[in-house]
């Protein structure tokens, strides 16, 4: 779960997002960096590449997140977690 954890935190600074945004901020920003970044606009940056793993993983992340905070969800989607440990009866 941590190795989740530092990709996300990792792909929000890529994108300069702070820790609790939308799906529409994550989108807007990814598109104000994607025009800047772009290689047929600017040939000497190479971070379009990085700008575009970021957005999906974190577009990925907020598509699938689950509000249910259910025993059962929340062994789904972390069963090692301690968190889920706590929940089990």
């Amino acid at each position: 779960m941590s190795q989740i954890y530092n990709e996300l935190q990792d792909a929000l600074k890529v994108l300069n997002l702070p820790p609790f945004v939308s799906i529409n901020e994550i989108r807007e920003r990814y598109i104000e960096l994607s025009k800047l970044h772009h290689p047929d606009i600017n040939k000497k940056d190479s971070k379009i590449e990085e700008i575009n793993k970021a957005y999906d993983l974190l577009k990925k992340y907020a598509n699938n997140f689950r509000f249910s905070f259910t025993k059962e969800e929340i062994e789904k989607q972390f069963p090692e977690s301690v968190h889920a440990k706590k929940f089990r009866f």
